[in-house]
This record gives structure tokens, sequence and C-alpha cells, in this order.
């Protein structure tokens, strides 16, 4: 069994949205990091959006692939005064579904892969030949799921909801210091874009030296394929896409499920 005990481990998202998910692993006294290396832009004004709320009440289902679109859909649905009335509500894992519940948005399907992979299995089960779906997203959101719906016979609107960019150091100075200073000997990536930023941010030229004899967990696939084609190896991968499955993942990484409920 290992300790995490003094081990640091970085986590690309603020600390309010996630310290008491990591909890575990503090109580294991790990020391964490909150490093958020990606913005979010909400885009609540964009035409895609005007003409999705005009007929809102027309989609059969809308689509969550984030926890950052549902957040962003709630303030657009509050200033627009949308209801979710009759309008069922998929999400493509469990820390979106947490959001929505956060924002009292009930979910109705959850596949059990949480990927656009997933949604689409969890769809083929479901006659959507000419049902209208409605997916808020990023602007570097990918065209896989829209085609797979499309394709599955749905009509498929898509709108972006906010734009990704690099966090800044504002407010992050002490954190980047203690980066510098003594790099984390584990890392948490919770996105491809939140990798990305991370390497931008920190200046890394190269990946394979800047994280030897790191360990580096990646929620979902889409980030795991991110990180591994830049030669790294990929520790673990949650099964559940959540922080508290990642917490989870990295107990049993480390030997520690004997103090996991």
């Amino acid at each position: 069994m290992i300790s995490l005990n003094g081990k640091r481990i970085l986590v690309t998202k603020d600390r309010k949205s996630s310290e008491e998910s990591l909890q575990s692993l503090i109580s294991e006294g790990a020391e964490l990091l909150f490093f958020p290396t990606i913005k979010i832009i909400p885009v609540l004004d964009s035409g895609e959006l005007k003409l999705a709320s005009k007929d809102f009440n027309g989609f059969d289902y809308i689509v969550f692939t984030s926890t950052n679109a549902v957040a962003c859909f709630s303030e657009f649905a509050l200033r627009n005064n949308l209801i979710l009335n009759g309008i069922k509500v998929a999400v493509v894992g469990m820390s979106t579904a947490e959001s929505c519940t956060r924002h009292n948005i009930p979910v109705d399907f959850l596949p059990e892969e949480f990927s656009a992979k997933g949604l689409l299995a969890m769809f083929s089960l479901i006659d959507v030949s000419g049902r209208k779906i409605f997916i808020p997203c990023s602007s570097l959101s990918q065209d896989l799921l829209e085609t797979g719906l499309e394709m599955l016979g749905a009509e498929v609107q898509r709108a972006v909801i906010y734009n990704v960019s690099d966090n800044d150091l504002n407010g992050l100075t002490n954190e980047y210091q203690e980066i510098i200073r003594s790099k984390p000997e584990i890392f948490i990536f919770t996105s491809p874009s939140s990798f990305d930023s991370y390497c931008s941010i920190i200046g890394i030229s190269n990946y394979e030296d800047y994280f030897a004899k790191c360990t580096i967990c990646a929620i979902g696939q889409t980030t795991e394929n991110t990180v591994r084609s830049h030669g790294l190896t990929v520790n673990i991968v949650p099964r559940v896409h959540s922080l508290t499955g990642t917490a989870e993942a990295i107990m049993r990484y480390f030997n520690l499920t004997t103090n996991l409920a």
C-alpha cells in the first residue's frame, strides 16, 4: 500500500466546485493544488440560441455534454423564461447529471458508457426518427454526436453556448509559483482543453520530460486520447466520469480501497 501522505495533486478545476468531491484524497494526507486552467465564456445572445428559443417547446430532447453546458443553459433559460416541460433530458455522464440536479433539471437518460458513443448507443435503442434534438455546447465540441443522431433520423439543432480559452494568472499567482517551485506528483486533467491549457500556461515544450515520473489521471476517453497523443502514459482513467469517481479511482490505484465506503 502506497500512502498519499504529502503527495501533491494538481486539479485543473477551481477549489469551490471540486474540493468536496475530492475530500477522500485529503483525508489520506494528499495536498491538493487547485489550478483552473480554462476560462468559460458564456455565449448567451447568439443567433443560434435566439432561433432555438423561438420554438423551444418544439424540441423533444435536449442533450447536455458537459457541466459547463448545463450551467450556461440554465442562465440562458432563466433570461428567456424557457421551461423544459415535456422535453426529455439526456446527459453524457455522472458529473453532468449532478450539475443538472444542482440546477433543478430532471435527467431522463444517462448512458452506461459516459461518452458521445455511449449516448449514441442509448439513442439507437429509442426511435428518434423525426424527433427534434437540441444540443447546447462549446465552440470546441466535435460533431460526432450531431452526425450520429442525424444518421438515426433525428433533426438536430446544435448551438454554441460557451467558448473556452486559456485562463490567465489573475488570482492564481501563488498556485503558479507553487507549481514552478515544486512540480506536483499527480495530475488530474478534467478535459482535453484543461490539459492543453495547462501545458500552454506552464510553457511545456518537452511533454515526456516534464511529466516523467508523474502519475496522470484523465477523466474520459477523449481526455485520455489527447494526453496520449503527446507520447504520455495515462495511469488512471476513472470508470465513473466525475470528481468523486476520480477520487475513488486514485484510491484504487494506490491500493487504498479499504478506506472507501
